[in-house]
């Protein structure tokens, strides 16, 4: 016999019961009554999204910018490589050597454009103001890659050859156009693998490193400078790094790393003849970091600051590294820069009256 205390669980068990099974249909008939839309899977609301990324209205672009910052592992990036080069598993030292057919007509181009850069462009006279970006610190070809996936042209500038960097040279065969980043002595930073010039190399010391560059990059027309916030600061020693670049022909783009660096105050006192029929100047200087904070609003900030630069004063540089913010920031700003009126240029393609 069932006494009364038992039944009394049994009816309560019963009652739990009904109530569940009374909940899990309920749930399931709001579920199956919810319109399609609010059903969307999270990939369709990502494709959605980077879809907008196309469009050109500064206020879509910050949105994209919110989307970017929460969902960036949804999109292949690469990693930006600091202090430890060196330790890379895509090292390129045993990499066989890269060839690009396209490479060979790409330097015929830019050797027509620059025979003839005053008459394809109306006498050097820029159409439209003009940006030039620098993606700096290239060591391997994974990055170089990924920055050449961006829908718009960037000035790769490559490390030179050296233990942290060693099969630059190879790169550099497959770009239609590069820069060399050159290290340069900081106040207080220094970056193992690379070989700097230093504040107490020699003339001859400075010289010789500049022909084995260029020995290492025979069509090497440019150079920008990595760190260098002390090296670029001494008067006597720019004097012997400029007077080497030029003679081989290479022309200096001043990082600006500080803003005591001379290379203008040199120049000023030395004038010299460009090297580039359509840029009255033998040197050019940075206008805007994009990265010095590796957040995706403030580059895009940084990079419409130097949109309305160009516009200004009718061409700009802006400088920033591998650096998966960066990257993607650029990307997603693809539309905007498009329509943006600005016209995005190689550095050797740059008109300074």
């Amino acid at each position: 016999m069932i006494n009364k205390k038992s039944k009394f669980v049994i009816l309560v068990l019963v009652f739990l019961a009904l109530i569940g099974i009374l909940g899990f249909l309920f749930k399931n008939y709001q579920e199956s009554s919810t319109p399609i839309s609010t059903k969307t899977s999270q990939d369709d609301i990502a494709n959605s999204l980077i879809k907008n990324l196309r469009e050109t209205n500064e206020y879509l672009l910050y949105q994209n910018v919110e989307f970017l910052k929460k969902n960036s592992d949804l999109l292949e990036t690469n990693q930006y490589l600091e202090d430890n080069f060196s330790k890379q598993e895509d090292s390129l030292q045993h990499t066989p050597k890269i060839t690009n057919p396209l490479k060979e007509e790409s330097q015929k181009n830019l050797a027509e454009v620059s025979s003839n850069h005053k008459n394809l462009i109306g006498n050097c006279k820029r159409i439209r103001p003009q940006l030039a970006i620098i993606i700096d610190d290239i060591a391997f070809i994974r990055q170089y890659h990924k920055v050449m996936q961006l829908p718009f042209k960037v000035t790769p500038s490559i490390f030179p050859k050296g233990k942290a960097s060693p099969n630059t040279p190879n790169i550099a065969k497959t770009a239609p156009f590069y820069m060399v980043h050159l290290p340069l002595e900081a106040l207080s930073f220094y970056q193992k693998g690379h070989d700097l010039l230093l504040n107490t190399d020699s003339k001859e010391t400075i010289q010789k490193k500049i022909k084995t560059l260029k020995e290492d990059f025979p069509d090497l027309t440019y150079i920008n400078n990595h760190t260098g916030s002390k090296f670029t600061q001494n008067e006597t020693l720019m004097k012997f790094l400029l007077e080497a670049l030029e003679q081989e022909g290479i022309t200096f783009v001043d990082s600006r790393t500080i803003a005591g660096s001379v290379t203008r105050k040199y120049y000023q006192y030395h004038p010299k003849p460009s090297f580039n029929a359509c840029q009255n100047t033998p040197f050019l200087e940075r206008d805007v970091f994009l990265d010095n904070e590796l957040d995706i609003q403030k580059i895009t900030a940084n990079l419409m600051k130097a949109i309305k630069i160009a516009k200004t004063k009718g061409y700009a540089i802006a400088i920033g590294h591998p650096h998966k913010e960066t990257l993607l920031a650029l990307q997603n700003a693809s539309g905007y820069l498009k329509e943006s009126g600005v016209d995005l240029v190689y550095v050797n393609e740059l008109i300074v009256p």
